[in-house]
């Protein structure tokens, strides 16, 4: 659905509010926001775009430490940035190295990873997502907040 002008156009302004925001408010409206709003105890940053700085990258680290009874999922294609990132991931956030390729292995250079298969047949890594057989959501499924699963693999869709 990321086609559409009525979508594209918030994620437009996401990205450009990222890439010029003072991270320092940024942090703390966004911890009052998901504490306020998040019921679950789960939270997932991005459902598209990615990670635009290692700023951007600290405050998401801020907002985890700020919030210890939510569990996050930072998935992200950033390899170097992260490599890079000095700063200590507190243990409710779970950063996920994602395979940049259909069928690829799981990166070696990242301890928690995420790939994508293009048949049932073809899932061999780690845990399979079976959100696709629950019209996209998660259900009791966690795995892609759990440090435990090396690997989430998802079927291409």
């Amino acid at each position: 659905m990321y086609v559409f002008p009525h979508v594209k156009a918030p994620r437009f302004n996401n990205l450009t509010g990222v890439q010029t925001v003072d991270f320092t408010e940024w942090v703390a409206t966004m911890t009052d926001l998901i504490k306020t709003k998040e019921k679950s105890g789960f939270f997932r940053w991005h459902d598209s775009g990615d990670l635009q700085s290692e700023e951007h990258l600290d405050a998401i680290v801020r907002v985890a430490r700020n919030l210890p009874q939510i569990k996050f999922w930072l998935p992200t294609k950033e390899k170097a940035l992260i490599r890079r990132y000095n700063g200590i991931v507190p243990s409710n956030l779970v950063i996920r190295l994602s395979s940049a390729m259909i069928d690829q292995e799981p990166s070696k250079s990242w301890v928690l990873t995420s790939t994508v298969h293009s048949t049932k047949a073809g899932h061999q890594f780690g845990v399979e997502c079976q959100a696709y057989q629950r019209d996209g959501k998660c259900g009791t499924c966690r795995a892609c907040w759990d440090s435990e699963v090396s690997n989430v693999s998802y079927l291409k869709h």
